[in-house]
């Protein structure tokens, strides 16, 4: 046999080699996948999801939150949870608006440890109670208030307009073929107090962020190094009727100034350009009252505020 055949022989080989380990390398994440995917039925309708942050309970009828949350390993809103690392220490309080069944109130809980405190506001009394037992399944009830009802600019019963899966509950019809709902709305700064210290709130309430605001600027005026992380979607502000630079200026004006993009994929933090908010679909934003309070943590790897 000449050099060159062995020469090709081998070359062959190790391509198949190197293929077959690719193959390998496939299947394990594979098998990795179905090994985390765990789905149990529990009584009242509900199923137990396990999760990359533990166990979720979700209602078995919200077949799009069911299957977001199934695969096991899909993680959820990844960058904001960084950041969210990073501003939280231990005995903290911290609120959490439109908490939904627990995908920011879990990791915030274990964040404050047993001293501290989060306060976790959902509208719907059905998604509440698996909120409840998220938060007992991951033993961090303890820690944890749950308030049913919607933050707001009222205290009274309001319309609440429940979207095509419970993450998209709002105080405004901001989708179509909602269904309509009484809920209980409330001015956080009275539910609160003026003597709560609390250091961070995260605020996910589907185009009702101005709404939120507007309860709470005693809390923001008293609290000078809160921050506050609120989703910004241009199609919900579009339906609502607010412009992009006066929802911005609604923060500014509580003295939430200093305004951040939060990268997904990263957890970087980028200076908000208002002119370019209305290319960006929907985006988590850091509000803080001075830039200094994002030095104080890092603001990671930045990018653009247009990626």
């Amino acid at each position: 046999m000449t050099a060159n055949r062995t020469s090709d022989m081998l070359g062959k080989m190790a391509a198949e080699l190197a293929a077959i380990k690719n193959e390998l390398a496939d299947v394990r994440v594979r098998y990795d996948m179905l090994h985390k995917r765990q789905v149990l039925p529990l009584d009242d309708g509900l199923l137990a999801i396990r999760h990359e942050i533990g166990w979720l309970i979700v209602p078995q009828e919200d077949f799009a939150a069911v299957l977001h949350l199934s695969d096991g390993v899909s993680g959820h809103e990844k960058g904001t949870t960084e950041v969210i690392r990073r501003l939280i220490r231990l005995s903290d309080t911290v609120i959490d608006l439109g908490a939904h069944i627990g995908l920011h109130t879990i990791p915030m809980a274990r964040l404050v440890g047993p001293k501290g405190r989060v306060i976790a506001v959902e509208p719907v009394a059905r998604t509440a109670e698996c909120l409840r037992r998220s938060l007992v399944c991951n033993g961090v009830l303890d820690r944890c208030n749950i308030v049913i009802g919607a933050a707001g600019e009222i205290n009274g019963t309001s319309s609440f307009y429940l979207g095509g899966n419970s993450m998209l509950g709002s105080l405004y019809p901001i989708v179509d073929d909602q269904k309509l709902i009484g809920v209980r709305e409330f001015v956080l700064d009275d539910d609160i107090g003026d003597e709560v210290r609390v250091d961070v709130v995260k605020m996910d309430v589907e185009g009702a962020e101005l709404k939120a605001l507007a309860g709470m600027s005693r809390l923001i005026a008293r609290n000078p190094d809160i921050a506050v992380i609120a989703e910004y979607g241009a199609i919900h502000l579009e339906r609502v009727g607010i412009e992009p630079a006066d929802w911005f200026a609604a923060f500014a004006n509580v003295g939430l100034a200093a305004a951040f993009v939060i990268d997904e994929a990263s957890g970087a933090l980028s200076e908000v350009e208002v002119t370019r908010m209305n290319e960006m679909y929907s985006v988590n934003i850091l509000f803080v009252h001075n830039a200094q309070r994002v030095a104080n943590i890092g603001s990671g790897s930045a990018t653009p505020a247009n990626q």
